[in-house]
């Protein structure tokens, strides 16, 4: 559907799975899932030719991605912050590609509990 809507027209939708909207698996809300797909997606990031990249997500996904847990802190609607990685790949031997926040570029909104908090899910 994504992939045929002219809005999309050009964007790269290979890597996604046929299940990437099922919440099992590597999809899945859990702890453990959340933290894995969080490590992958850094390290897929860092592997990215690209010096800056926009990364579009959910508050819970972007807390694993910054914090590497659910730290409940806010992430407003249209928040804007930049980040680096606080280590090259070849430095990284955990290969968890932690990042290091920058700078707060833009915020409009509000912090808003997301759908894992209104839930209680991994948590």
């Amino acid at each position: 559907a994504l992939e045929a809507d002219p809005e999309y027209v050009g964007l790269d939708f290979s890597e996604l799975t046929p299940d990437w909207t099922s919440k099992a698996g590597f999809y899945a809300s859990t702890v453990p899932a959340l933290q894995a797909r969080a490590r992958w997606c850094r390290n897929w990031l860092r592997s990215r030719p690209e010096r800056e990249i926009v990364v579009v997500a959910h508050g819970d996904i972007l807390r694993y991605m910054t914090d590497g847990f659910n730290s409940g802190a806010g992430w407003a609607n249209a928040e804007v912050r930049e980040y680096t990685f606080e280590k090259e790949a070849e430095d990284d031997v955990q290969g968890e590609a932690w990042l290091r926040r920058v700078k707060e570029v833009a915020r409009k909104g509000v912090d808003e509990p997301t759908s894992s908090e209104i839930a209680g899910v991994g948590m």
